[in-house]
């Protein structure tokens, strides 16, 4: 399995948190057409399945046509995207309960793009559900984002995690490359290390010791630093590391460059991005709350009945 599906995996599970609140019922106080209740309103399978066509082709996007055979910690892709694209929906459903309360609504211009991307939906996926159902969709959804925003403008974040997700960030956007020699003897490889310590060039020592048994590694980029280098704050041009043990022989690392952006950008832009997550968090905290407030009932007989044929429009 590719490392960009296993990434995949992860995000997916960390979505279902919030969507593991959600259980469903043979439920006799709904319409049999009907999928579920938030509060007083009834969803109807319809509009549910607006959601549910963006999840599958969002995992299919993202996973690949083959992503439908992967298993989500005991639960089959499909059961994992109906899960998705339920949760999706009862957090669109529950901040627009609180819009009105937030002084939040659409204005003409809002309303009129929403009812654009509607059409244009509508025409993309052949009108697998009515225009009608796919405009409430796309209304509420930019209700949604517009109320959230609002909510969360009130929010000053506190910086006191900063430093440290400062460090993580850095090393996201740091290229090092770095060089290699690999020897056949833990003995052979300290002393390499050794005289690469003293100043004598790397590049001597691969002549020095190259041979039939030993193996050079062209200059290459290094993406996980801290399997080689423990003091990672202190890394830079000539730094050293090893003998580190691995498949192809005893190996002693060598950084040729390091290569950063502006510091001063960086950090601009790494607090953009921890903001924007801390008050993520905060959002999700408060439909947490807002879920445990709000009574919830999904009518299991339609829930079930649910297959990747509804929405598989090609």
């Amino acid at each position: 399995m590719s490392k960009f599906k296993l990434i995949f995996i992860a995000v997916v599970s960390f979505i279902l948190c919030f969507a593991a609140f959600t259980g469903c019922s043979q439920n006799t106080g709904l319409k049999s057409d009907s999928l579920m209740t938030i509060g007083t309103e009834e969803i109807s399978k319809d509009e549910y399945l607006v959601y549910l066509n963006e999840a599958v082709k969002n995992f299919e996007e993202i996973g690949g046509p083959d992503i439908w055979d992967t298993d989500f910690d005991g639960k089959s892709a499909f059961d994992t995207a109906k899960a998705n694209a339920l949760s999706s929906l009862k957090m669109v459903k529950l901040t627009v309960m609180r819009s009105e309360r937030n002084g939040v609504s659409l204005n003409e211009e809002e309303i009129l793009s929403s009812e654009k991307e509607a059409q244009s939906y509508f025409e993309q996926y052949d009108g697998f559900v009515s225009l009608d159902v796919i405009k409430q969709v796309m209304e509420e959804k930019a209700l949604y984002n517009k109320t959230k925003e609002k909510i969360l403008s009130e929010y000053t974040v506190g910086m006191s995690g900063f430093d440290e997700f400062l460090k993580e960030y850095k090393a996201e956007f740091t290229k090092i490359t770095y060089s290699i020699i690999y020897t056949q003897s833990m003995e052979t490889a300290q002393e390499v290390l050794n005289k690469a310590n003293q100043g004598i060039d790397f590049n001597s020592l691969l002549e020095e010791y190259k041979s039939d048994n030993n193996i050079y590694s062209l200059t290459d980029e290094l993406s996980n630093i801290s399997d080689v280098f423990t003091d990672e704050e202190n890394i830079q041009t000539g730094t050293t590391a090893g003998p580190i043990e691995t498949d192809k022989g005893y190996a002693v690392y060598y950084v040729e460059e390091i290569e950063t952006i502006n510091d001063d950008i960086m950090r601009q832009n790494a607090q953009e991005v921890y903001e924007e997550r801390e008050k993520n968090k905060v959002f999700e905290n408060l439909l947490s709350t807002w879920e445990k407030e709000t009574k919830t009932e999904v009518n299991g007989s339609v829930w079930n009945s649910i297959t990747k044929d509804d929405i598989d429009t090609k």
